[in-house]
């Protein structure tokens, strides 16, 4: 669930208003989520059996000229299918994986190996 998006100079704080519209429900294909963990301009999902980068706030490319590239906003703050980075290891529990500035790692109980990423 997230929050309405943020607006400058606006009266009322969007940061502190949940609808209940605002909500994206992703398969327990992969098992139940273990953990979100913020990383660069994504969130990075790590299920019990696989890893899923989500981006908050994507933006499409429209067309390409001299000036470079042109972006539109899409609609939704959350994609409705994450993007999976591997349906082979994940983690089940949450204190198995850790963020440093330039990875995150996590041990995989099931699989027996620990994994590294940068998304």
């Amino acid at each position: 669930m997230y929050s309405d998006v943020h607006i400058n100079d606006g009266y009322k704080n969007g940061f502190r208003i949940f609808r209940g519209t605002n909500y994206r429900d992703y398969t327990r294909e992969y098992g139940s989520i273990t953990k979100l963990i913020s990383f660069e301009s994504s969130l990075l999902c790590i299920f019990e059996h696989g890893i899923a980068l989500i981006p908050v706030n994507e933006r499409a490319v429209a067309g390409q000229g001299a000036g470079g590239n042109v972006y539109i906003n899409t609609s939704n703050v959350l994609p409705e299918n994450p993007k999976i980075i591997s349906d082979m290891f994940g983690s089940q529990w949450p204190e198995s994986v850790i963020k440093t500035p330039y990875y995150v790692y996590g041990i995989d109980t099931v699989g027996k190996k620990i994994w590294r990423t940068d998304g």
